[in-house]
């Protein structure tokens, strides 16, 4: 391959950790075709079969808002009483103490209780040691019925990812400096999901959400400008903002480091800002589009102008 410049943004994929059975007998979430290829199955099962068994492996955001969004599609299908008595279940598999562990604990305790009045069954502190058609033996020896599984359990590298020789982390995860350079080339950039920052004092902490993602490709885009005119590169630092966590049509989650709110308004708020995001990608031309969502837009006229703000920070 020839380039003078490459950024590397292969994202990941869902973990299952060496579980056989799992890449075969489970459904991941991680793009659009894979959603409607659920609600497919999810909506075949609730028209042919009175008993049906739903399990979701995995109880962080991505379980928790699949589970409310599943109980809000058993609800439209004319079965929401099915799933309050027991003939439709829904069951939340999560191997930490708590749903979304990487939360306060006020926001898992929160969804938990929630979900549950909902009649979803909350099982924490455990994990799946057995997958065979239709059944999940979990560690502690009990076992489930599971017509549709849905693994929600975590990710791992892509697959492009692995295959690189590049320098990674113990993990698998590309290995950056603070410019979001690869140690073993200064022109390749990885941003995103794939990419593990390291910086002198060790590893930068960074949750990997778009977000994220939208500031390093900003940081990432200026400094291959400024590499290309000779000037000064910018370091990436995250910055913490507002989290919105759905539980379906009905009821969100706003949190932050320090707390968090709960309602309706919350899954008002996050639909805004995704509509506001795709309109902002389809309406402009693409990069004018993409850079006028980024938060830190504007990244090259201050380069220019020698005042990094947003995202990006000065030696």
């Amino acid at each position: 391959m020839v380039y003078d410049y490459l950024v590397i943004a292969a994202g990941a994929e869902s973990n299952t950790p060496g579980l056989p059975g799992a890449d075969a007998g489970a459904f991941t979430f991680r793009s659009p075709v894979q959603a409607e290829r659920i609600q497919t199955e999810l909506d075949r099962l609730l028209l042919e079969q009175g008993r049906v068994r739903i399990v979701l492996a995995g109880g962080g955001t991505e379980g928790v808002e699949v589970g409310g969004e599943i109980a809000d599609r058993i609800d439209s299908r004319g079965r929401g009483k099915d799933l309050e008595e027991g003939e439709v279940s829904v069951s939340i598999i999560e191997g930490q103490p708590r749903l979304l562990p990487c939360f306060p604990s006020g926001v898992g305790e929160f969804a938990g209780q929630y979900l549950k009045g909902r009649g979803v069954t909350v099982l924490t502190g455990e994990r799946i040691a057995a997958l065979e058609p239709g059944q999940v033996t979990l560690q502690s020896g009990r076992s489930l019925r599971s017509d549709l599984l849905i693994w929600t359990g975590g990710i791992r590298p892509s697959a492009l990812i692995r295959n690189l020789s590049l320098a990674k982390d113990r993990n698998g995860w590309l290995l950056v400096d603070e410019m979001l350079r690869c140690r073993d080339d200064a022109r390749i950039f990885g941003v995103g999901d794939a990419v593990s920052i390291r910086g002198p004092e060790g590893t930068v902490p960074v949750s990997r959400l778009a977000y994220h993602a939208l500031d390093q490709a900003a940081v990432a885009g200026g400094n291959i400008a400024s590499a290309v005119a000779g000037g000064e590169m910018q370091k990436y630092r995250p910055r913490q903002r507002r989290q919105l966590i759905s539980l379906g049509r009905n009821m969100g989650i706003s949190a932050t480091a320090e707390g968090f709110v709960t309602g309706a308004w919350v899954v008002g708020l996050k639909k805004a800002v995704e509509r506001a995001h795709l309109l902002g990608y389809l309406g402009r031309p693409l990069v004018n589009g993409i850079l006028s969502r980024i938060p830190g837009a504007g990244i090259l006229d201050r380069l220019r102008s020698n005042s990094g703000r947003g995202g990006v920070s000065r030696d």
